[in-house]
């Protein structure tokens, strides 16, 4: 039965619509799927060659989707510039924070040059407030945000070769 329902499934018809094809009735039919009974030998021969002609290649080929490789083209390209927006934003925000880490790591240590100055000359009039210091938290958010970045840049170039891959493969396909 299964193999029948599966050869019907693999043509996209229906019990009536096979029953027409092979010249027999819906009831036939579905009596043979159940393997209640056999089918008339001019059935079982249409039949025969219905499978053999599933096997071919030519029907292998039409049963492939047609490629819309204009669309497919488009669409690749489309990923593709969003891919670079995306890293040049990234490569951007990446920058601007280690600009701002760098910034962090200068004003502490002026501060621990400051503070170490007061210890050892009292006589110098010392500001106050020493230069502000980022918090440990903060010096750990940052470089867990770098390090972020650059595990999405990673990703995104992958990506990119990716889509490069596939766009290559279109050239290729309509090349032939």
């Amino acid at each position: 039965m299964k193999k029948q329902n599966a050869l019907r499934n693999l043509l996209g018809i229906t019990q009536q619509e096979m029953a027409v094809l092979l010249n027999v009735n819906r009831s036939q039919w579905s009596m043979y799927e159940g393997g209640n009974r056999d089918l008339p030998a001019h059935a079982a021969q249409l039949l025969t060659e219905i499978l053999m002609h599933t096997q071919s290649p030519d029907f292998k080929k039409a049963d492939e989707k047609p490629a819309n490789t204009a669309a497919d083209r488009q669409w690749l390209t489309r990923l593709l510039a969003e891919n670079e927006y995306q890293r040049l934003r990234l490569q951007r925000e990446q920058a601007t924070l280690e600009k701002q880490q760098h910034k962090q790591h200068s004003r502490q240590l002026l501060a621990g040059f400051v503070a170490h100055r007061k210890k050892t000359n009292k006589q110098h009039p010392w500001p106050l407030v020493a230069p502000k210091t980022a918090t440990a938290t903060q010096d750990h958010e940052s470089r867990t945000r770098l390090l972020e970045y650059a595990l999405r840049l990673e990703v995104l170039a992958f990506e990119k070769n990716l889509l490069e891959s596939r766009l290559a493969d279109l050239d290729g396909k309509t090349a032939r």
